[in-house]
């Protein structure tokens, strides 16, 4: 019975995969035939571009959306039922949390120190996807602490739309701590409340504790 079970969830994993690679082929071309029946009939210049480069037109929600909600979430619900909600949870934060140990130190050679205020330019100066992609306030920022209070999370809010809060928080809420401690290991966040587990905001609070 083991090695059928065994079997069985070796099959089902590479089954994922594949269908995964198909379907994500299937939906971009299901969005190009809607839009190629929608657009307006009017001549536009031509994109000279390579294709790769071409702007999507898709916002930020759509593109997190086709990220997560289309193909991801629904295939961890799938692993989450073969291997159980626990062990999926225990797989996510591990490898979450060693990808962000593994490609911090790059990013941390480009920057003057890895002080906590260089680590608070990230919300100061957020890029294009954390701009858009939350809403938050900056509480305190000294040399010792940095708390923000984030009132909106498009990533909460596309998995607790897919019914996904608890993969959500092992995906993404928990590598803030691994991206916190491969910043500097002296900086730790204590964090109470997230959006993801239902509450009314996040409060991430950074401190540097050594």
């Amino acid at each position: 019975m083991a090695g059928e079970k065994s079997q069985t969830s070796t099959s089902r994993r590479k089954f994922l995969s594949s269908t995964t690679s198909l379907a994500c082929l299937f939906c971009l071309g299901a969005r190009s035939l809607v839009a190629s029946t929608t657009a307006d009939s009017t001549d536009t210049p031509a994109d000279t571009r390579h294709r790769f480069l071409r702007d999507s037109r898709m916002t930020y929600e759509e593109v997190l959306k086709f990220a997560y909600a289309s193909w991801l979430i629904p295939a961890m619900k799938v692993l989450a039922e073969d291997i159980g909600p626990d062990a999926l949870d225990e797989m996510l934060r591990k490898i979450t949390s060693e990808v962000v140990r593994r490609r911090m130190p790059e990013r941390v050679r480009s920057l003057p120190d890895n002080s906590l205020p260089t680590f608070a330019r990230i919300f100061e100066k957020p890029g294009p996807i954390l701009e858009n992609g939350a809403v938050y306030e900056i509480v305190e920022n000294n040399e010792r602490a940095l708390e923000l209070r984030v009132s909106e999370c498009l990533w909460a809010k596309i998995f607790c739309d897919a019914d996904a809060a608890r993969i959500g928080f092992s995906y993404i809420c928990f590598a803030d701590y691994a991206t916190a401690q491969a910043f500097n290991p002296g900086i730790v966040l204590h964090r109470s409340k997230t959006l993801m587990q239902g509450d009314d905001h996040c409060n991430h609070r950074y401190v540097m504790e050594t």
